[in-house]
């Protein structure tokens, strides 16, 4: 499995958003990011260059949201 974040996509309010999604590619990725966002009332379309895999082979930190508008 690999490992993507987002946090470009629209939610409910004015603030930041931020999602991470497992996933064994892109596509799959994207597809369960939008199921998830459809439960949650927030239907959209997720573009790929809005996913940010993250790298399993080195220790790091993503910061998905850090409060600044």
């Amino acid at each position: 499995m690999k490992t993507w974040t987002c946090n470009n996509f629209k939610g409910h309010n004015p603030v930041g958003v931020g999602a991470v999604i497992q996933a064994p590619d892109l596509h799959t990725a994207i597809l369960t990011l939008e199921f998830e966002l459809i439960k949650q009332g927030l239907t959209q379309q997720i573009q790929p260059e809005q996913m940010i895999l993250i790298s399993s082979d080195v220790t790091h930190a993503v910061i998905l949201t850090d409060g600044e508008y």
